[in-house]
């Protein structure tokens, strides 16, 4: 009898090691399958190769990448496997890329500038000092996209070692306008407060392009000097100009600015207040003046847009006085439902704990409507959340007639894990004809 345990556990073992030597060759015969795809696929079978592979990166590949990225002529192909060796921050490719850039003219001519900042981006993302070079080189190339794009880039990585080139350009009105701008821009973000005399001056300019360009530097730079400046550009007649002027006091402070964006959120045109709502939430200091105006904008805003701006910020700014200001429009009668939808959907992502009473309220409400856009609404952004106090509220979704709230409360049950319906779920998964609630039912029970 011993014996014969065991030979029984001998031969469990066995088929263990089998089992997991059978899962390994498996992989193994993917990993080739993909292999052999990418080097005698046509085109699009290799794309959703490179896509598959991406999140799922193999030594393997290295073997026939680099020479795929070398021979193909497919710009498409190419930026594949560069995002794949980018997103892996690994120099297997770099060979392949110095070979290729030694005629980049060429390579520009024949896949255009922005394959070019894609290479630029993976040199940089492995940190290769090629990368510097390369964009000197790239700047020969005298072609005013690219220029444009390349100024962008070392404005975004803060590569300083151009400032001089920058300088030349934003002060060379004979460059094409795009590469000027994008010049004057760059300024700011490479942190030049040399220049702030120089973009104080180009605020007096004919050119509303090179105003707007130059009001968005010196808001990066955030030097006190130049605050007047930009606080006389939002009395400018060009509403975007004012737009800028309102963005740039995002670095500044004191009592002038904060009455400078309460003038702000006066402005006729609309796109000035909603930028005054993303800039007010980063500045406490400024909440005693601004927060009635705040919330009389989310009430009574003519524009859609700006009252959902309003209600974002004041769900930002996250106060007393501003969150029982939220409560406040939930309870209104006269707010509209588009509205309250918006004023659920932040505080629901802010911490749906706050609005608990007004959850289970709307729902008392809505719960008997044929149709309630409001309650669909609010149900699918609760059933994103954990609370144990939504249990029985997605336990009732289970019963509503209404197909799309029955998915959310499983959802809603699937992610907050209540396996307490466990029982409940394997019924509905047993018995229910419609297949995406029983695609939705046997989630959940997967999840517990």
């Amino acid at each position: 009898m011993r014996i014969k345990k065991i030979t029984v556990f001998i031969l469990l073992i066995l088929i263990d090691i089998f089992y997991v030597f059978s899962q390994e060759e498996n992989i193994k015969s993917i990993i080739e399958e993909r292999i052999e795809i990418l080097q005698f696929g046509i085109e699009q079978e290799i794309l959703d190769v490179l896509d598959k592979i991406e999140s799922q990166p193999e030594s393997a590949y290295d073997t026939v990448l680099p020479d795929i990225f070398s021979q193909t002529k497919s710009k498409s192909i190419k930026e594949k496997i560069i995002s794949y060796y980018k997103n892996q921050k690994s120099n297997k490719l770099i060979e392949s890329i110095k070979k290729e850039l030694d005629t980049y003219d060429d390579v520009y001519d024949q896949y255009g500038s922005s394959y070019l900042v894609n290479i630029i981006d993976y040199l940089e993302s492995i940190k290769s000092q090629e990368a510097v070079a390369y964009i000197e080189s790239f700047f020969e190339l005298e072609e005013n996209d690219l220029s444009t794009k390349l100024i962008e880039y070392i404005g975004e990585l803060k590569l300083t070692y151009f400032l001089e080139k920058i300088r030349s350009l934003s002060e060379d009105s004979s460059v094409a306008e795009q590469v000027r701008l994008e010049a004057i821009r760059t300024l700011g973000k490479l942190g030049d407060n040399a220049a702030i005399d120089t973009l104080m001056e180009l605020m007096d300019s004919d050119e509303k392009s090179v105003k707007r360009a130059a009001c968005q530097a010196l808001g990066e730079l955030g030097e006190e000097n130049s605050l007047p400046v930009i606080i006389k550009a939002m009395q400018d007649s060009d509403p975007y100009l004012r737009v800028e002027a309102v963005k740039a006091l995002k670095n500044f402070a004191g009592e002038e600015v904060n009455q400078a964006l309460f003038d702000a959120f006066r402005d006729n045109f609309w796109k000035v207040r909603v930028t005054a709502c993303s800039v007010v939430s980063g500045k406490p200091d400024s909440y005693n003046k601004i927060l009635p105006i705040l919330i009389y904008r989310a009430k009574n805003d003519p524009e859609l847009t700006v009252k959902k701006a309003a209600i974002k910020a004041l769900a930002d700014i996250n106060t007393g006085q501003s969150k029982n200001a939220l409560k406040e429009m939930i309870a209104d009668k006269k707010t509209s439902d588009a509205i309250k939808l918006s004023v659920y959907t932040v505080l629901i992502d802010k911490d749906i704990n706050l609005i608990k009473d007004e959850i289970q309220e709307l729902l008392r409400e809505e719960w008997e409507k044929d149709k309630s856009v409001l309650l669909e609404k609010v149900a699918k952004e609760i059933s994103m959340q954990k609370a144990s106090w939504l249990a029985p509220i997605f336990e009732k979704m289970l019963d509503h007639k209404n197909f799309v709230l029955k998915l959310y409360g499983l959802q809603g049950i699937r992610i907050n894990r209540f396996s307490q319906y466990r029982e409940r779920i394997q019924q509905i998964f047993d018995t229910e004809k419609n297949i995406t609630i029983k695609k939705y039912a046997k989630a959940a029970l997967d999840a517990f």
